[in-house]
Formats: C-alpha cells, sequence, structure tokens
C-alpha cells in the first residue's frame, strides 16, 4: 500500500529595489572641426552650418545643431569649432534573496554587473556613431571647401569655367578659371 505524501517548502523571498532602482552610465567625446581659412571664418561656419543642414542636422535652441546617429547626440559648437557626441543609458537592477542581507548583497553584484555591460555598450556604440559621423563630415566638409573656393574665385574676377571631377583615386578634383 502506499500512500502520498505533501511537503511544504517555505521559503522566504525578499526583492529589493534600492532608490537608485537602477544604474545609469554616459559616455562622451569630442571631436574638433577645423577648416581651413579659404573665406573669414564666420563665412565659413556659416558654409558648415548650411551643409550640415542640408545632411539632416537640426537647429538647437541655443544655436548649436544636432542630429542622433544611432542613438549617440552629437552637437556642433555655435562657433563651429567642435562637434560634442554623447549617449547616456540606464537600467533597472534587483536583488533577490532568502533574506534581507542575501538580497542587498545580490543587489550589489547585480549593480557592478549592469553597470560594467551598460558601459562596454555605450562605449561600442559611441564608436560606431563617431566612425560614422566621421565618414558624413568629411564628405560635408569636402563640399564646403568646394563652394568656399568658388566663391573665392568670384571674388578675384569673373569665372569664365568650373570643372569638377573624380580621378582615378577617387579624389575630387577642382579647376576654376578666373579672368583677372
Amino acid at each position: 500500500m502506499s500512500r502520498g505524501y505533501s511537503i511544504r517548502w517555505r521559503t522566504q523571498t525578499v526583492t529589493r529595489v534600492t532608490e537608485r532602482g537602477s544604474v545609469t552610465a554616459a559616455d562622451r567625446l569630442e571631436l574638433a572641426v577645423d577648416l581651413l581659412g579659404i573665406l573669414s571664418e564666420g563665412e565659413m561656419t556659416a558654409l558648415l552650418r548650411d551643409a550640415l543642414c542640408a545632411d539632416g542636422w537640426t537647429p538647437a535652441g541655443d544655436g548649436e545643431l544636432v542630429q542622433v546617429i544611432d542613438g549617440v547626440e552629437a552637437r556642433l559648437a555655435k562657433d563651429g569649432r567642435s562637434i560634442r557626441m554623447g549617449v547616456e543609458g540606464s537600467r533597472d537592477v534587483r536583488g533577490v534573496g532568502d533574506d534581507r542581507d542575501e538580497a542587498v548583497r545580490a543587489l550589489a553584484r547585480s549593480e557592478e554587473r549592469a553597470q560594467a555591460a551598460l558601459s562596454s555598450e555605450l562605449a561600442r556604440r559611441l564608436d560606431r556613431a563617431e566612425a560614422d559621423l566621421q565618414g558624413r563630415l568629411a564628405e560635408v566638409i569636402q563640399g564646403v571647401y568646394v563652394e568656399a573656393l568658388k566663391q573665392k574665385a568670384a571674388r578675384l574676377g569673373e569665372v569664365s569655367s568650373i570643372d569638377e571631377r573624380v580621378d582615378e583615386q577617387g579624389q575630387l578634383e577642382l579647376t576654376i578659371k578666373v579672368k583677372v
């Protein structure tokens, strides 16, 4: 003859989310924007701002231009001399244990792991966004130089011809003939 047994297991699980409740991380970098002095600094900055707006950047209320690349915010300074990039993030963390002390220790371990993982993720996103921005910025600046050279040539005299072409190495060749 067999008997059925019912076993009750009683465990107290404590879940504690601290006031922090989450870990946060941020990563930032700043890129210098050095333009050749083909025209005055103000004119070069204006050309850069116009070209960036044409590339999808939007004006911010503080005179800066902003674009978000893969969740990373890029801001052209008002003076046009630098671009600041930044990304922030947060993750909720929890600590569970059979008693309060164990839950607190588990929370501390969870916070450390989450902080390290989040920081690493944000650094990777910032690196990808920077590489993307550098490539796009090189194209934009090349366009700024072409426009600046055309304006400079027009100031020197009558422009008789402008020839733009790409050579075998993929480099832009610009020839401007000016009658003085």
